[in-house]
């Protein structure tokens, strides 16, 4: 995925988080990220399902019930194609659900496509807690 926006030149700040637990702590500000003052308040979350220590249905699930992140876009961004898996994350709260693909330039066109909408075309709020 960052082979494919650094490949098109997208002028995007990316956090990437290892696993489910360091994404919830970026999002709650602690941990490691505790500190840090130049933190960036995502404009949208693109979550994958197969996280370690914290699976990303639970992040999905924290999202939507903490206060200060439940208006947060999440976009599903995963390998599943499962009917359940899909049904299952947009009864949890997502907002859209991708299956990844596998070639590199329909990666690429589906990551451009994504931070159009979310970055250019969709009115967000200012603030994850309005």
């Amino acid at each position: 995925m960052l082979y494919a926006l650094q490949k098109h030149g997208a002028d995007v700040n990316l956090i990437r988080c290892k696993d489910g637990e360091q994404a919830v702590e970026y999002l709650e500000n602690r941990g490691k990220f505790a500190s840090n003052e130049s933190r960036i308040t995502p404009a949208f979350v693109l979550l994958d399902l197969n996280l370690p220590r914290m699976s990303g249905h639970q992040v999905l699930e924290y999202i939507r019930n903490s206060a200060h992140s439940r208006s947060l876009p999440v976009v599903i961004f995963t390998s599943s194609s499962n009917p359940k898996e899909v049904a299952a994350c947009y009864r949890s709260g997502a907002n859209s659900y991708f299956v990844k693909p596998l070639d590199l330039d329909k990666m690429t066109s589906l990551l451009e496509l994504l931070l159009r909408y979310w970055l250019q075309e969709v009115q967000l709020p200012r603030s994850t807690s309005e």
